[in-house]
Parts: C-alpha cells; structure tokens; sequence
C-alpha cells in the first residue's frame, strides 16, 4: 500500500528567505569589480532563493495530491505511483537547489569577509573570487572562510549573523555534513527519512548581507 510521504525539509529548520542587495548608487570607495561582484553573488543567491520557494510550493502540491489520492478508494494503481514519483521528483529537486544555493552562499560569505577584513586593515579590496567556495570548505575550516569582521561601531547584527553561522555548524548532523560534503550526486533518500538541514546556506546568506551592509554603513560614515 502506498504510503503518502512526509515532506518537510525546507520548513523544519529555517525559513529560506533574500536579503537585501547593496545599492550600486551607494558612495562606496571600492573598485568597480568589487561592488560588481558583491552585488553579483547577492542577486544570484536571491534567484537562488526564489527558485528554492517555487520548489517548495510543488512540495506542497505533491503532498496534498498524494494524501488525496490515499484517501480515493477506487482502484488507481498507476496514479498512486505517478503521484509517489512525483513527490519523490520534487524532493530531489529541492536537494539539488539547496547544495547549488549552498555553494553560492559560501561564495557571497567567504568573498564578503575578505572584502571587509581587507577594508578594516587599510588594505586594497580583493577582486572577486575565481571559482566558487565548496560548502565543505566552510564546514572544515569556518575560521578561515567566515571568520566575524567587525566594521563601525555597531557590531550587534554582525555579531548574532556570525553566531547563527557558527551555531548552524555545530548543529549539523552526520548525515547534513556527508550531503553538503559532496555525497549529495549520489543522494537519493527514501521520502521523508533523512532531514536536510538548512541552516547552513540560509545564515551564510544572512551573514554575507549583514556584513556587505555594514561595509555600505562603514563608508557611509566616513
């Protein structure tokens, strides 16, 4: 008998939410490229965002189909099949837009920190970054990559965005750290069975916006 299956991924731990991005109208001194490529990665994680939303509307719509087609007492082999294919599909696919949301976030993060760090030690801001930074860099060495950069006074939101990431980290299960270490191209879970935690791209994001905002803040209080 077909079991309609449990899908909570997305909402069982953080909701997946944009951030604001920074105003190419802003007086900011730093180069071009730079800004560029802070505003680059903050669009591409917000289009993340929003295909990751979408996704989880057709979640919804497959659970709703298949406990409607639970409860139909006629003889529908084929269709209670297509309907548990078509939740599985969409299970997959949400998997798949969180490891690429992920790796972006890590990017955005990683590259902020660097921009920041650079600003707050009187140095040339760094150009942006080659190639994309693997969620498991971040989750192997966090101290290295997002490290908490303090610019300005207030340091209140730097601080709990920096401490959400650190706290995502430590909360991470064996299973969430095989699936963003790479073991996510074989990865294909029974529905409902294993929870993938986002937490980790959801305060990366978070804390590459609070941080850019501060470097908007920093300049324009100079």
């Amino acid at each position: 008998m077909f079991v309609a299956p449990t899908m909570q991924i997305i909402r069982t731990h953080m909701d997946v939410m944009p951030h604001e991005v920074i105003s190419l109208h802003e007086s900011l001194a730093l180069p071009t490229v730079v800004v560029d490529g802070l505003v680059d990665l903050a669009v591409a994680c917000n289009h993340i965002v929003d295909a990751i939303q979408t996704a989880n509307l057709s979640e919804n719509r497959a659970q709703i189909l298949s406990y409607s087609v639970e409860s139909d007492r006629r003889n529908a082999r084929h269709t209670r099949e297509a309907v548990h294919e078509l939740a599985l599909s969409a299970l997959d696919y949400i998997d798949h837009l969180i490891v690429i949301y992920a790796r972006r976030a890590a990017t955005y993060a990683t590259y902020v920190v660097r921009v920041a760090g650079a600003i707050a030690a009187s140095r040339p801001a760094p150009e942006p970054l080659s190639a994309p930074i693997e969620p498991s860099q971040v989750i192997n060495e966090p101290h290295v990559y997002v490290p908490l950069v303090r610019l300005g006074q207030d340091h209140e939101d730097l601080t709990h965005a920096h401490e959400a990431v650190m706290g995502a980290l430590s909360r991470m299960s064996r299973d969430a750290v095989a699936f963003y270490g790479g073991e996510w191209i074989m990865w294909r879970r029974p529905a409902g069975s294993v929870e993938v935690d986002t937490a980790l791209p959801c305060t990366l994001h978070a804390y590459a916006a609070a941080l850019t905002s501060a470097i908007g803040s920093h300049f324009a209080s100079a």
